[in-house]
């Protein structure tokens, strides 16, 4: 599902007051922070020449330029340590057409090119903190997209008898619902159905009764086992334990979380279907869980 996020009030006024802690533009007095500081300490801090720049016209461009090195510096070393590829250059710098200094100019095409300097993106001992700002900048720059998600969820009362019991359930649930809000959907995908196929062999098929026949079926054709998540559901349909559309949301999160691991495009179509796409993946799997967990209470 396209997430068509506006940005908070919060995201926005975060955002722009981390710029200034990025650029070491600000004075902490303990009760309150001032933001502003004298204009070569934000050069320097940047790792910025000097320049002709005698004005605070150019402050405002000075600390996003000072920010975005700081955050595309920790990108750079949060890859080194975390991706199978580099990332992807900065497509533009902001302010960059707004500074008056040219030499400033000079710098901020290093940043952009296809080699940049190792002096302004290698430092070592400006890695923790330059990784900070990477990290901080993109959860601000998550948040209204996490609202955004959260928000398209159903909502659902939860009674004492639609309590789920079992801890472990609900914390797999929470991690799965956590990769959902913060755009991680192939692993929301895989958690769900795995958190699916766990709860039907606990609540239908306790004793692997119907896993057995399976396996004995798989034998029998000269087949490999495969999963018996329909199976299942097919069970608890009979038994009136899944009903209306819960056995067609069962296998919907079935084939998400197969496709998901297995063909990657079918699964990028299933992202883009805002009736059938991953918010409805993870709703789904909350109603079959409760209904499950609901047997005998």
């Amino acid at each position: 599902m396209a997430d068509k996020a506006q940005s908070t009030v919060r995201s926005r006024l975060l955002l722009r007051a981390l710029d200034c802690i990025n650029a070491n533009d600000y004075d902490d007095r303990g009760n309150y922070i001032i933001f502003g500081k004298d204009l070569d300490e934000i050069m320097d801090e940047a790792g910025i020449p000097e320049s002709e720049i005698k004005g605070d016209s150019d402050r405002p461009h000075l600390r996003t330029l000072a920010s975005d090195v700081k955050v595309w510096s920790g990108r750079e070393h949060a890859a080194r340590r975390t991706s199978l590829s580099k990332p992807n250059r900065p497509n533009e710098v902001r302010g960059l057409d707004k500074l008056s200094s040219e030499g400033v100019r000079s710098i901020l095409d290093s940043v952009t090119a296809p080699q940049p300097t190792e002096s302004l993106t290698i430092r070592p001992e400006r890695a923790p903190d330059d990784l900070d700002a990477h990290f901080a900048h993109e959860l601000l720059r998550k948040l209204p997209k996490i609202v955004s998600r959260v928000s398209a969820l159903d909502e659902l009362e939860l009674d004492d008898r639609r309590q789920i019991p079992r801890e472990d359930v609900k914390r797999y649930f929470e991690e799965a619902h956590r990769c959902y809000l913060y755009g991680f959907p192939i692993a929301c995908a895989v958690l769900c159905r795995a958190i699916l196929e766990s709860a039907l062999k606990e609540i239908i098929d306790p004793d692997r009764r119907i896993e057995r026949t399976v396996m004995a079926e798989a034998r029998k054709l000269g087949n490999q086992k495969e999963s018996n998540i329909g199976r299942l559901v097919d069970e608890a349909a009979k038994r009136n334990i899944l009903t209306d559309d819960r056995p067609e949301c069962a296998i919907k999160v079935r084939d998400a979380g197969n496709d998901a691991i297995h063909n990657h495009g079918k699964f990028q179509e299933l992202l883009g279907d805002p009736l059938r796409g991953i918010a409805y993946i993870l709703d789904s799997t909350r109603k079959i869980l409760i209904d499950l967990y609901s047997v005998g209470s």
